[in-house]
């Protein structure tokens, strides 16, 4: 059963990203591109409000949770706090600032969205922390159906009323209302049933004394947290807020899109991760030689730079899955699966920071990254739209990793930095160069970028080995340790 659960925690954030992959083309055949623009504010906007609304209390209640002896009331306690602060803004918004959210955001006058906003905000709490219990408890169904349920609810209800309501034409239905709507039902669905789940468990209630740390003690040690997911969100969503203000919805659309599908590149470094940082750490305890990071990163580093063509390679497919609105898409996406890609990189060298203790750094490199980005949308969205976001927040990745690296190399081993960083500028500003002329030279180039990234990987012959050991020693590991369980 062990076994079991950690498959399907493995397969959930994959199959989720799968789901994605398909709501992204269908909302675009059904849906103008201003209202896609539009959605993927609402999207951003909303995972800010979670943030702030936590005010780090997630990050509390998973630390305190293996040693909270009244568990429940623990979930509780941290849940309730952001719950009462949306209710007790949304009481201000609606009373004294009725409409001002949906005019500034969104250009339209609906007491509608904002409450829709609020329904949204308030149930992605609650999906936080339930996700959470769920993962702690090691429970993966009410797991997988927190994450997959809320998209296959949103694809059935685009269907339904593209297909009987609007009768399968093109926008038959391109109202961003709706979208918003649909988007509120399948977040709060799930919640629904989780709460109502809850109050029929068979789960002991707490009772006595709450023998947890105080509220001061848990903002304590999640406030700091929670500025640095604000920093974190503010590198990978200020783009679009950019060019909300600065372009229009048509290039906030078109850059949302491109954005949307280059998430895949995210889900890869989340299973990487989910691999990596417990190996390190396991290594570091048992006093293992750490020789074999600083060839793992450079491994780490080829797998991007193929995974990074790749995309480049297929991005046509593109041209033909969507609407002739989106064929920029094609071209600007090498440029966005290059942030992930090298957010990945970074995850490599950041496990050194985590180990000696100094989580500050972290912060450090998401502040330096965040200003850069600032700085970069101020003068590139306003020109050049889409291309000018997705350059401003790969140039944006590019630093935060440098500047991980960098920590990492002080506090930590001397990894490399010349190759790395020298490699990766190549990368891109050929994906610039792509987007720039890949609509009229895009086979020239992609003949031209292969021969480079030959010679780029003979550099990395020593890493193809160190892979291939690595993955070899997981697969070592992982049947001891399901022998072991057995």
């Amino acid at each position: 059963m062990v076994i079991n659960n950690k498959i399907i925690f493995g397969v959930t954030p994959i199959l989720t990203a799968l789901i994605s992959f398909m709501i992204m083309p269908i909302i675009a055949w059904f849906y103008s591109v201003e209202d896609i623009g539009k959605f993927s504010l609402v999207q951003i906007t909303i995972n800010l409000g979670v943030v702030i609304s936590c005010i780090g209390l997630d990050q509390s209640f998973l630390r305190d949770y293996y040693g909270a002896e009244f568990k429940r009331k623990l979930f509780f306690k941290c849940l309730l706090p952001g719950c009462l602060l949306v209710l007790i803004l949304y009481f201000i918004q609606f009373t004294f600032f009725r409409g001002y959210i949906a005019e500034t955001l969104f250009e339209v006058d609906s007491i509608e969205i904002e409450f829709c906003l609020f329904i949204l905000l308030l149930s992605s709490i609650f999906s936080r922390f339930y996700l959470l219990k769920y993962r702690l408890k090691d429970q993966p169904i009410p797991y997988m159906i927190g994450l997959v349920i809320p998209k296959a609810i949103m694809i059935s209800l685009i269907l339904i009323s593209a297909f009987i309501l609007g009768g399968g034409n093109s926008y038959p239905v391109s109202n961003f209302n709706n979208l918003v709507n649909y988007f509120s039902i399948s977040i709060a669905v799930p919640v629904i049933f989780y709460i109502f789940f809850d109050l029929l468990s068979n789960e002991r209630s707490d009772r006595g004394k709450l023998k947890v740390n105080s509220y001061r003690s848990l903002l304590e040690y999640g406030t700091p947290l929670m500025l640095s997911s604000i920093a974190a969100w503010g590198v990978f969503a200020l783009d679009k807020y950019f060019l909300r203000y600065l372009s229009d919805f048509h290039e906030l659309g078109i850059y949302s899109m491109a954005i949307s599908f280059a998430a895949v590149g995210s889900v890869l470094t989340s299973m990487f991760t989910t691999i990596w940082i417990p190996s390190v750490f396991k290594w570091h305890s048992n006093g293992d030689n750490m020789s074999i990071v600083p060839k793992v990163y450079g491994a780490v580093q080829v797998v991007a730079i193929l995974i990074w063509y790749l995309c480049l390679l297929f991005s046509d497919v593109f041209l033909y899955v969507l609407p002739a609105e989106y064929n920029f898409v094609a071209f600007v996406f090498p440029i966005c699966i290059l942030s992930p890609l090298l957010y990945g990189i970074s995850e490599v060298s950041t496990v050194g920071i985590n180990l000696k203790g100094k989580p500050k750094k972290n912060l450090y490199a998401s502040i330096i990254a965040l200003s850069v980005n600032i700085v970069g949308n101020f003068i590139l969205v306003e020109k050049y739209g889409a291309l000018g976001a997705a350059i401003s927040t790969m140039i944006s990745m590019y630093i935060f990793m440098v500047a991980r690296n960098e920590f990492s190399r002080k506090l930590w081993l001397p990894l490399e930095w010349f190759r790395p960083y020298t490699v990766f500028f190549i990368i891109g500003f050929l994906s610039i160069i792509y987007a720039i002329y890949g609509n009229e030279y895009s086979v020239q180039l992609k003949l031209l970028f292969l021969v480079v990234v030959f010679f780029i990987t003979l550099g990395y012959r020593d890493s193809f080995v160190i892979a291939k050991s690595y993955i070899e020693n997981f697969r070592y590991d992982a049947r001891e340790e399901s022998n072991n369980e057995s």
